[in-house]
């Protein structure tokens, strides 16, 4: 199988452009492994890759601009070209790319977005393959569940300008979209544009408000596929909105709460957010503060890790109960003791729900599953863990000393 790259980008002199993709003859993403395009001009770069086609049937590449054997220039890859090839050996792809920068709007092709409040939950499948094809693929990501997109076109196979018959593109890469026309019953040139269409509703709901998009005759050859990408659609509609609410999990205290407001609490709160039809729960950090043990850890935003939550924000009632049934019952008293407090008493908190935390490790800990993969001394995260226990344990071990200054914590960092 043969991948034609073909891309214009205007070189400085000393510079080249080289692919770097996901499987071995495209550098296996190893940065020192991208492979050099060839030139005569410093501006179209192209290269003819003979790969084997990958079990997943998946090849993601990614442009980048080398100096002196160093990456000194990577395109926006947040969203990394993604291309779904047949089985056949024989097949040619002729790949048509434009160096991509950063997106307009990019906020739209965040997780938030893409994952959650315009997720696409059930995939279409990857574009049927033709033996002489045309895809085509571009990104439309303010594209909710309920519509996706299509191509009207002045070909019979692109619905002769009816929007009722246009062809609709896959979502299997959201946000880029993607179609592939069998180009042997296309009549060029061929003049296209994209539309949104409402799958509940069968029928399109706007046109894209650009000029038609022209193409002349590429000459596709047998057996081959040209990919035509890095397409951007919009529409003349009124932009996204969304309501929510801002609130810190400290202030979410319920009558379950140990004297703050916890997790437990925050997933009321978005149960509620759901039941209002509110886009959004935004929050303030709940990274881990703990250097002093005392209040002046409560600043939220002097986090000591990136990963560890805050072991305040743990919600006790799903850790399970003490079979020491006088214990459990001095933590009961002293729980409503302090929900009945106006205002976070934070040392008092942290120092019952540590206590807490002892002693139902020392009742449940062996019973612990840990994480697939991982043993009693290393986990996935392991190298997260071992610093930020180190910096967790500093205080209690020496209570004078200042954190990350001190021989022990050296030894811990080696």
């Amino acid at each position: 199988m043969i991948l034609s790259f073909h891309i214009e980008y205007r070189t400085s002199w000393g510079e080249e452009v080289r692919v770097l993709g996901s499987i071995l003859e495209l550098g296996n993403n190893q940065p020192g492994k991208a492979i050099p395009l060839q030139t005569v001009d410093g501006i179209h770069w192209t290269l003819d890759a003979d790969i084997q086609a990958p079990e997943n049937g998946i090849v993601q590449y990614s442009y980048h601009i080398y100096r002196d054997g160093k990456d000194t220039r990577t395109e926006w890859n947040s969203l990394p070209r993604t291309l779904y090839v047949s089985a056949d050996k024989k097949k040619v792809y002729r790949l048509q790319d434009c160096w991509k920068n950063l997106p307009e709007q990019q906020y739209f092709y965040t997780s938030a977005f893409t994952e959650s409040l315009l997720a696409h939950p059930e995939r279409n499948a990857a574009p049927k393959s033709h033996k002489k094809g045309l895809l085509i693929k571009a990104y439309a990501p303010c594209i909710d569940n309920d519509h996706c997109l299509g191509i009207c076109g002045n070909q019979k196979v692109l619905g002769d300008w009816d929007a009722d018959k246009a062809v609709l593109m896959s979502d299997a890469n959201f946000p880029e979209w993607q179609v592939e026309v069998d180009a042997s019953k296309i009549s060029f040139p061929l003049e296209y544009k994209f539309i949104l269409y409402n799958k509940k509703e069968r029928r399109a709901v706007a046109w894209e408000n650009n000029p038609n998009r022209y193409m002349a005759d590429p000459q596709i050859g047998a057996n081959e596929t040209l990919v035509i990408g890095d397409r951007y659609v919009y529409f003349a509609l009124p932009d996204w909105k969304g309501a929510g609410v801002a609130v810190p999990i400290f202030s979410l205290r319920s009558e379950k709460s140990f004297g703050v407001g916890d997790f437990g609490d925050l997933k009321q709160m978005i149960d509620w957010a759901v039941l209002t039809r509110q886009k959004a729960v935004q929050i303030l950090p709940i990274n881990d503060t703990t250097m002093t043990h005392t209040w002046t850890d409560s600043y939220p935003y002097n986090s000591i890790s990136i990963y560890a939550f805050h072991p305040m924000y743990a919600d006790l009632k799903q850790m399970g109960t003490l079979k020491d049934k006088k214990a459990m019952e001095e933590f009961n008293k002293r729980q409503k003791e302090l929900n009945a407090l106006p205002t976070v008493d934070y040392e008092a908190v942290n120092q019952i729900k540590w206590e807490f935390f002892r002693l139902i490790y020392k009742q449940e800990g062996e019973q612990v599953p840990m994480p697939s993969g991982s043993s009693s001394k290393t986990t996935k995260n392991g190298y997260s863990h071992t610093p930020c226990s180190a910096i967790c344990a500093m205080p209690t071990r020496h209570p004078t000393s200042a954190n990350g200054r001190n021989s022990q914590n050296t030894k811990q960092k080696k």
